[in-house]
């Protein structure tokens, strides 16, 4: 049996002849039913069915909390994911400059990988600290990069881009020699950035990139990446469990909640109109430094354990709006009229009401 999802749908006269995200001729990277599980005793199934777009020029933010697969969703679209991981179906194509070609990046070979990263798209890692060498100079990990991906340039030309990549973050060019434990957390960070624009690349990703700094320090990060991409036009995908980050610098927001996108939309949308009750109680979660006082409100509850199949709507247990249909069947997609980058997958907007109020 299964369920009627025409019932639960907008009308596509509200939405257009597609019914589904409109897909701009801009769109620099397309992930396209990306699928990851991790294979052991129990399979867990990480990331389930995610697409999206990214954009030139665009800030996308990914938001959810710690487990529901935003990490691997990163290490996926890079290739970058190891035993005992498995993308077990979708693609994530990346538009070639203006040839109009695109390229799938699951599908590159060792060699063209190793060609591709950091050129086309590069990755600022979880936590400096680990990302970087405790045991080798800035200088010689800042010339590996370059000796695995421009084996051509002298050594005088490595250093010299070296410095050019501190200063361009803000750092003084003296530190060059220095070991990552003789930087602050701050500086160590300004350096990983610095490591992934070594080759300019149209797209950076980030994973947490202010984790564990304290709030002066995550400002300084941040607006030190705002500038860089103005001033450089390159696309990032921002990843944190903080959304409150990511409501000040992100064009758009994905939700994740359970390995899939629960909710998508541009920033302002979120903002003012977030759908999903996931979205609401994050957003709940949030101190508001003006307007009146709230009572801040928390998430009963945990994410479910993804290597167990999960009936209905994965956020129903922890859900106040829940009725019979979570419990049974998996949430639609459902897309909001009059806004076409906006979707949410909950049953609850399967009603009139909704239609009439989109």
């Amino acid at each position: 049996m299964t369920i009627p999802f025409e019932k639960h749908r907008i009308p596509t006269s509200d939405i257009g002849v597609s019914g589904s995200l409109t897909t701009s001729s801009a769109s620099l990277l397309s992930v396209r039913d990306l699928s990851v599980e991790y294979r052991g005793e129990r399979t867990t199934k990480a990331v389930k069915n995610v697409n999206f777009e990214l954009r030139k020029g665009e800030i996308l933010g990914i938001a959810g909390e710690s487990g529901c697969g935003k990490s691997t969703l990163a290490y996926a679209i890079t290739n970058m994911l190891k035993h005992p991981a498995y993308i077990t179906s979708g693609e994530v194509l990346y538009a070639q400059g203006d040839s109009g070609n695109t390229v799938d990046i699951l599908r590159l070979e060792h060699e063209q990988l190793r060609n591709f990263r950091w050129t086309e798209i590069s990755m600022v890692f979880q936590s400096a600290m680990n990302a970087l060498n405790p045991v080798t100079s800035l200088k010689k990990q800042f010339s590996d990069i370059f000796l695995a991906h421009k084996p051509g340039m002298t050594k005088a030309e490595r250093l010299e881009k070296s410095i050019r990549l501190l200063e361009m973050v803000g750092l003084n060019k003296n530190i060059i020699n220095q070991f990552p434990h003789e930087l602050s957390g701050g500086m160590r960070q300004r350096v990983v950035i610095a490591m992934a624009l070594c080759y300019m690349p149209n797209i950076v990703i980030m994973d947490e990139p202010t984790t564990a700094l304290d709030v002066v320090i995550q400002r300084d990060i941040l607006d030190e990446i705002i500038r860089l991409q103005k001033e450089l036009n390159f696309s990032i995908i921002f990843i944190t469990h903080d959304i409150s980050l990511l409501l000040e610098i992100s064009d758009r927001l994905l939700i994740m909640y359970a390995g899939e996108i629960a909710e998508q939309a541009r920033t302002e949308a979120i903002v003012s109109r977030a759908l999903h009750p996931y979205t609401n109680g994050i957003m709940l979660s949030i101190p508001d430094l003006y307007g009146q006082r709230r009572e801040l409100r928390g998430i009963p509850g945990m994410p479910p354990d993804l290597s167990l199949d999960i009936p209905g709507c994965p956020f129903r247990p922890r859900c106040s709006e829940a009725f019979e249909p979570c419990s049974t069947w998996p949430p639609p997609k459902i897309f909001v009229a009059n806004e076409p980058d906006h979707f949410v997958r909950c049953h609850k907007y399967g009603s009139s009401d909704f239609m009439g109020g989109a």
